[in-house]
């Protein structure tokens, strides 16, 4: 997983690339991983790989993991740490298109009943946006569409907000051909909305508020 560079800086300031530490829970600690909801008893010790990674423009990555070096070599870190981006960018979607964070009420049921409802539906559009990403792959294929750049794929974020719009009315529309009907031109809608995928692309990070964004008073329709 991916630290901030304010990160146990003591301990991770004595590994100059890659190198093992070793934390032990003190009760301060212990305090904080409680209140994060990972509780670890006073004293437990901690074995842990960090590895800095420098990007190409400069910034430096600090990565822990409890996979030794024998199994996966400093040299093969960044190509697979990249494999688990697109898990990194679904906790986005689902925080900031689905609002995930955003809650009617306080109660335990009511939290983890829209919680999973907010899953359940950035799940189902994923499937669509796969469908449209497959159909799209193929009229580039066949030459039906001309783009400037080697590979394209389906805007996420507009994925999910026509997803949103429509997948109610198609769900509980009666009719089996208008559903069918309305499906394909939502598949249609997404594949309109193609971006290219430029390569090492990347842009600096921007320092967000913590704590919740969404008032507990009132939540925005979906």
């Amino acid at each position: 997983m991916r630290v901030k560079e304010s990160f146990y800086v003591e301990e991770f300031g004595s590994v100059a690339k890659d190198g093992c530490i070793t934390l032990v829970v003190t009760k301060r600690r212990a305090q904080k991983l409680a209140r994060a909801g990972n509780p670890l008893p006073v004293g437990t010790v901690l074995r842990l790989r960090v590895i800095k990674i420098t990007l190409a423009n400069g910034s430096q990555e600090i990565l822990i993991t409890n996979v030794p070096a024998t199994l996966l070599p400093y040299e093969q870190v960044a190509a697979v740490y990249h494999l688990r981006w697109g898990v990194e960018t679904h906790y986005d979607i689902l925080k900031n298109d689905g609002e995930v964070e955003n809650f009617s009420g306080i109660r335990p049921e009511v939290i983890a009943q829209e919680h999973q409802a907010t899953v359940v539906t950035s799940n189902m559009a994923a499937l669509v946006e796969h469908e449209a990403q497959r159909r799209w792959e193929k009229r580039r294929a066949r030459g039906e569409v001309r783009r400037k750049h080697a590979k394209d794929k389906i805007n996420t974020s507009v994925a999910v907000g026509l997803w949103k719009d429509r997948w109610i009315k198609i769900v509980l529309d009666p009719d089996p051909n208008r559903r069918t009907q309305a499906y394909w031109h939502l598949v249609e809608s997404m594949q309109a909305n193609a971006v290219p995928v430029i390569p090492d692309r990347s842009y600096p990070r921007k320092p967000k508020l913590r704590g919740n964004q969404y008032s507990p008073k009132k939540r925005r329709s979906v």
